[in-house]
């Protein structure tokens, strides 16, 4: 599978990953994977045909893969991967999901973070 190299999200949803940032990370990459694993979980991809606005970069595959693993074999293991699609494509999709998400949500406010619970309760123990 081709990785590909710039890593971007829908810029409509750039307030959005400012604001998740703000509140709960110390940088846009943390942000961005944070939406990345809720896209990812929650199969909330959306196509970049579907973008509302331009693609916006927040990191590179390289760094990417530094930090965090590779990727590509990630969606070759879940079966994710697409011959059309690059790595960074496959990321941008989930990214941009994700940050939909959160948005839709208010995940940026006080107290909605428990929202996730109600959507991805196999995450949570159960403490009664």
């Amino acid at each position: 599978m081709d990785e590909g190299i710039d890593l971007s999200f829908d810029d409509n949803y750039r307030e959005t990953r400012d604001q998740i940032k703000d509140k709960y990370f110390s940088t846009g990459v943390d942000a961005c994977m944070f939406a990345f694993a809720i896209g990812l979980k929650m199969n909330l991809r959306i196509s970049k045909s579907d973008w509302i606005g331009n693609p916006l970069s927040w990191s590179d595959m390289q760094r990417l893969k530094n930090n965090y693993g590779g990727f590509s074999e990630l969606f070759e293991y879940l079966d994710l991967d697409e011959d059309d699609k690059t790595t960074a494509d496959l990321l941008a999709e989930y990214v941009t999901g994700g940050l939909k998400f959160i948005e839709d949500n208010f995940l940026y406010h006080d107290g909605n973070l428990s929202i996730i619970q109600e959507h991805m309760p196999d995450l949570f123990l159960d403490v009664d």
